[in-house]
């Protein structure tokens, strides 16, 4: 089957936009939180940001390694 005709680089190509996204509404969450004051849960806010980040450089990868 060809890779990228098929369903699963669809899939990854989903959740590699809604990564993405999560990622950003993070960081954005994350310089809130900054603003405000709250340097600790920004710190944190941001380390869960950058795993999304991580997640979405994942799903890139295997679509590039594939297609």
């Amino acid at each position: 089957m060809d890779f990228a005709a098929s369903q699963t680089k669809e899939n990854l190509a989903r959740a590699f936009a809604a990564e993405s996204h999560t990622r950003n509404l993070y960081s954005y969450f994350a310089n809130q939180a900054q603003q405000e004051g709250l340097a600790a849960v920004a710190k944190k806010i941001t380390e869960i940001a950058d795993n999304e980040y991580a997640h979405a450089w994942v799903f890139f990868q295997l679509i590039k390694i594939y297609s």
